[in-house]
């Protein structure tokens, strides 16, 4: 009933939010990395949190597929939650533009 659907929307909209604030901190330790490698300081820090970064069994990694599915779970619940919509559309947007700028 509505209930039941009201819950799976929320529940959707959290793991959305989950999994964007999860690709947040990988996208801002990235950008941290690039102007660290910049400065060049701190080189052990660095090669650790980029190993830490991209490794493929760490569920911190972010990927190609990974940005795909979050635009997958945007789309889905854009087309289900009303109300909610502009906020999660923005936060799909800001992050292909913020992973698009580490490429």
């Amino acid at each position: 009933g509505m209930i039941s659907k009201g819950l799976e929307e929320a529940r959707g909209i959290l793991d959305f939010n989950n999994e964007v604030s999860k690709i947040e901190a990988w996208i801002r330790d990235k950008e941290l990395l690039v102007s660290q490698g910049d400065l060049g300081k701190d080189y052990e820090h660095c090669m650790e949190l980029q190993k830490k970064l991209d490794d493929v069994d760490s569920d911190m990694r972010v990927d190609e597929s990974r940005i795909k599915k979050i635009y997958q779970m945007a789309d889905k619940l854009c087309s289900e939650a009303g109300s909610e919509a502009p906020i999660i559309e923005a936060k799909k947007n800001e992050i292909g533009v913020k992973y698009k700028g580490l490429q």
